[in-house]
């Protein structure tokens, strides 16, 4: 785990006086913690959320012994502590993890009324996060400090029977934040508004400057290579696509010869048919019907009922008397006229190939 050290801007409150003699003071509630994504005065991204601070809670409140609130994360004073609390009153509200009932020592106390600490700053065990930002989960210790970390949170008094120093307070605030010493409060107000943009800025710079830094980290995709032309392949692919189509040519030239094909439609349809699936075609090219073995295709209309009965009186040459040939081309023939009395006129291969 890695130390993580936030702030809050906030003056720290303090109890009315109290006599030299007391040992230890019981102090006024502050926060040490508040929610969201801050950039520390270290440069480093941190981020607390209601998660975070359930974490912490837990921790804290499992504890036995108190924590100390020292001087400058224990670099000053040789380590003395400014005060102490119980973990258990560590609360969250307000969006904001708070102490409760801090008790500090005399010294804490003088230093904090002579405006000699003014700030609180807590240190927490966490982790980081995958986009970079550090997380607390375990407090450590909080400490009163003039830098705290981060720096978003507007001062307040430092104790409720102070309150002549108020504007005292406003012009030193207004001083750190770069404006005069006259500047009002809503000036004040509005240079607190312009710094936390200018932190939320910073959190999303740095993490556009990450996923930019991922990305160019990348490899490049590889694009696919375009496959070298083949000259000899697309010659030889060129040459089979010819034969094929001859072989078409050729057998369907054949059908018209032998007077099973009679129209142009008819030959330009078997064509279509045997170029999408030969194999297929030639097998079913043995079933069709002679219709004139000396007919040629002609031009102009499908051939029509007339055409049809014409090729049944050649249909002892076509299918040599098998009864079943003879009835599926009496099939095909009802499927003409069928077709031809609901308005459709189809040629006899049509009918065929409708029928197969």
């Amino acid at each position: 785990m890695e130390l993580i050290q936030l702030g809050a801007l906030e003056e720290i409150p303090l109890p009315d006086a109290v006599g030299e003699d007391v040992v230890e003071v019981p102090g006024k509630p502050f926060k040490f913690y508040s929610f969201g994504d801050h950039i520390g005065r270290d440069g480093r991204p941190v981020r607390v959320t209601e998660k975070q601070a359930k974490a912490i809670l837990t921790d804290a409140h499992s504890l036995l012994n108190d924590l100390p609130i020292l001087f400058e994360h224990g670099k000053a004073h040789e380590g003395q502590a400014a005060g102490w609390f119980d973990p258990k009153t560590v609360a969250v509200h307000d969006d904001a993890i708070w102490i409760e009932k801090p008790r500090w020592t005399q010294l804490g106390y003088g230093e904090i009324k002579k405006k000699l600490r003014r700030f609180v700053s807590g240190s927490a065990w966490g982790s980081k996060s995958a986009d970079g930002f550090h997380l607390p989960e375990r407090l450590r210790e909080v400490t009163i400090t003039n830098v705290a970390n981060l720096a978003d949170l507007p001062p307040i008094t430092a104790s409720s029977d102070d309150m002549k120093g108020a504007d005292m307070e406003l012009k030193e605030f207004a001083v750190a934040l770069g404006l005069p010493e006259t500047a009002t409060k809503e000036e004040v107000l509005d240079g607190l508004r312009k710094e936390k943009e200018a932190s939320a800025k910073a959190v999303k710079d740095a993490a556009d400057a990450k996923a930019a830094l991922e990305n160019a980290s990348k490899p490049p995709e590889k694009k696919p290579e375009d496959k070298p032309l083949n000259v000899e392949e697309l010659t030889s692919q060129i040459k089979t696509d010819l034969r094929h189509e001859q072989e078409v040519e050729t057998f369907v030239s054949k059908l018209v010869s032998d007077g099973k094909l009679t129209t142009k439609e008819e030959r330009e349809a078997a064509l279509k048919s045997a170029k999408a699936d030969f194999p297929t075609f030639k097998a079913l090219s043995v079933n069709f019907p002679v219709k004139s073995p000396t007919r040629k295709v002609i031009s102009g209309v499908s051939s029509d009922e007339g055409a049809a009965r014409h090729a049944s009186d050649h249909i002892g040459t076509a299918f040599n008397g098998d009864a079943d040939q003879m009835a599926k081309h009496n099939r095909v023939l009802a499927f003409i006229t069928a077709q031809k009395a609901g308005g459709r006129v189809v040629t006899y291969t049509q009918a065929l190939l409708e029928l197969r």
